[in-house]
Order: structure tokens, then C-alpha cells, then sequence
């Protein structure tokens, strides 16, 4: 495999984000062991990979600590470092997300003919996105832009890229419109100055398959042929934990020992099948309702308060009767 795997850890002994990356790099040496691993960390995490946090040094080709401003947050510094990685790579790379699961060989990536190539947030395009209204509003507020008319609105936690001026320039852009975003609107999310990037650049992102980042949160459709299992550190709903990666449990096993172990391993290798038995998928208008503040107000007094449930109940009832 040609192509460099790069991951970007930013992280502390409070945080389970080095056991997510350590995890996600032992399941990539399963399938890619010869891979050029490179991991990004700034200077605050690299002071802390020591103990049970030097695992990942036997397993990374390279941690290599990244300079960023002192005054920036956790999150900003993990943001920071992502969008400028162009500078920081000598060569092509896939950048990985560390809350994934490598489930393949990732070696057919060598043939990408593409600048840049992403697969779409979601898997889905922007006007079917759940949240398009509020992206919609968010870009406006944003940057002052409209995006009624635009397809495409990528997730970033797979990237491949070229090592060429057009994706040098991209990133340099990408992390420009990132700083104004995080610093001037305070909001530090990557993907909208992402978006507002690739408007900008003449549309240079490409669509990679669905498999290369299986957002299994809210696509079932990639699961069978996934390369890439995504978990993703958001979560929609309070009880999701339908699978052991999206639950903190294996994670602050795994910060106790240190290391992989037999059962760890199992889970690992076992990936694709290891929901809980009951875990139904939830179609879009399902989705768009549960993920609101209202319904998850509702669902919290609905089995918090049992004289609120009997009232619930009792409304629904009569809703039932006059309709």
C-alpha cells in the first residue's frame, strides 16, 4: 500500500479519544500491516503518550507533534491540525477519524484518480439531509452564503488526497475559512468551512464509495462491503449505544489495561455483527423527530416521571379517539 494512513489525536488521561485512535490503528494492522501509519497529536497530547498511553507508538510508524496556539481549546486544536494535515504530509494520504473501525484491506485507495475524494455526510445528497434547514441557515449566518442550489455536502472523517498545488491550496483555504468560522463566529465544526472551501475551489472534491466511511449512526446501506466502520463522538440520541464502539465501556476498559486484549481483539475483529439484538434502524422522518430537543425533552419526562407518562398516555388516547 502506497497511500499513508494519517490520524490526528488530540487527547488527555480524562478522555477516551487515545483509546478510540488506539483502537481504530490495532483494527487498521489487521488488514494493512504494512501501511505507513502517521499520527498527528499537538504538543499537549504528545507530553501525555507515556504508560499505558505508549501503545500506540509500537503501532504508528510516526506520532509525529504538531505547534499550535496555546490558547486554543481541545476541540479547535484538533481542528486546527486537520485542516492544515496537506501541510504537514509529504505524499498522498487517507486521513482516518479516530472514533472508526477498519474492517478491510484498504489498499485499492492506491487507484484513486481523484485531487480529493470524500464520501458525502450522511451518505446522502444535501437536499435529502436531515438537518438541511438548519445547514442551510447555518451557512447564511455563517458566511453569508446560499447553498439552496448546492448537491454535495461531505463528511470528513475519511479524506483521501493527492499531494498536488491544487489540494496544497485547498487545505491552506480550508483552514483560513476554518479560523474565520471558529474565531469570528465561535462555532469550530470543520465540515461547513469544508463546504464553503469546496465552493471556492471550483468543486474539487470527488465522491468516494460509501463504503470507505460507513456512518452506520445513520446509514445501514454500507454496513456489508464497509472498509471503514464510523461511529462518530456525536451522538444523536441518550440510549444508542446499540453497538460496543459507541459506548464508552470498551474504551475505559481498554484506558485500565493499556493494551488489546483477547476479548478487545474479539470484539474488534467481529465488528460488522456486534449490535445489540434489538437495534431497529429509524427512517428519516423517525430520525429528524427523535433527534429534535423537543422529542428528547418529551422522551426524558416520558421515562423519568410516572405521573407524566400516565398524563402522556392519556392525552395520546383521546388524540387516538377524535382522529
Amino acid at each position: 500500500m502506497k497511500t499513508q494512513i494519517v490520524y490526528v489525536l488530540v487527547s488527555s488521561p480524562q478522555d477516551i479519544y487515545y483509546e478510540q485512535c488506539l483502537m481504530s490503528v490495532y483494527s487498521l494492522r489487521k488488514y494493512n500491516p504494512e501501511a505507513e501509519v502517521i499520527v498527528l497529536v499537538d504538543d499537549r497530547t504528545a507530553t501525555t503518550l507515556t504508560g499505558k498511553r505508549k501503545e500506540l507508538s509500537k503501532l504508528a510508524n510516526k506520532i509525529k507533534p504538531v505547534n499550535v496556539p496555546i490558547e486554543y481549546t481541545a476541540k479547535e486544536r484538533s481542528r486546527e491540525i486537520k485542516t492544515s494535515i496537506r501541510s504537514l504530509i509529504d505524499g498522498s494520504f487517507l486521513f482516518i477519524d479516530s472514533d472508526t473501525i477498519i474492517t478491510a484491506p484498504l489498499d485499492e485507495i492506491d487507484f484513486q484518480t481523484a485531487d480529493i475524494a470524500m464520501v458525502r455526510d450522511f451518505h446522502t445528497t444535501l437536499d435529502n439531509y436531515p438537518y438541511v434547514d438548519y445547514q442551510k441557515q447555518y451557512m447564511h449566518n455563517t458566511f453569508n452564503i446560499d447553498i439552496s442550489a448546492e448537491k454535495d455536502y461531505y463528511n470528513s472523517g475519511v479524506m483521501y488526497v493527492k499531494d498536488t498545488p491544487a489540494t496544497h491550496s485547498f487545505f491552506k483555504l480550508w483552514n483560513k475559512n476554518w479560523r474565520y468560522s471558529s474565531q469570528e463566529k465561535e462555532v469550530s465544526f470543520d465540515q461547513p468551512a469544508l463546504m464553503k472551501t469546496n465552493i471556492e475551489s471550483g468543486y474539487i472534491i470527488s465522491e468516494l464509495d460509501g463504503e470507505w466511511n460507513c456512518q452506520i449512526t445513520v446509514s445501514i446501506r454500507y454496513l456489508y462491503k464497509a472498509r471503514i466502520m464510523h461511529f462518530f463522538n456525536l451522538r444523536f440520541f441518550e440510549h444508542n449505544d446499540y453497538s460496543p464502539f459507541m459506548s464508552r465501556d470498551i474504551y475505559l476498559k481498554l484506558k485500565e489495561t493499556g493494551i488489546i486484549t483477547p476479548e478487545m481483539d474479539d470484539v474488534i475483529k467481529t465488528c460488522k455483527s456486534q449490535f445489540a439484538t434489538f437495534s431497529a434502524p429509524l427512517c428519516k422522518p423517525e430520525f429528524q423527530f427523535f433527534s429534535t430537543h423537543e422529542a428528547k425533552h418529551i422522551f426524558r419526562i416520558y421515562t423519568e416521571n410516572r405521573w407524566c407518562k400516565k398524563l402522556i398516555n392519556l392525552l395520546l388516547k383521546f388524540d387516538r379517539r377524535i382522529h
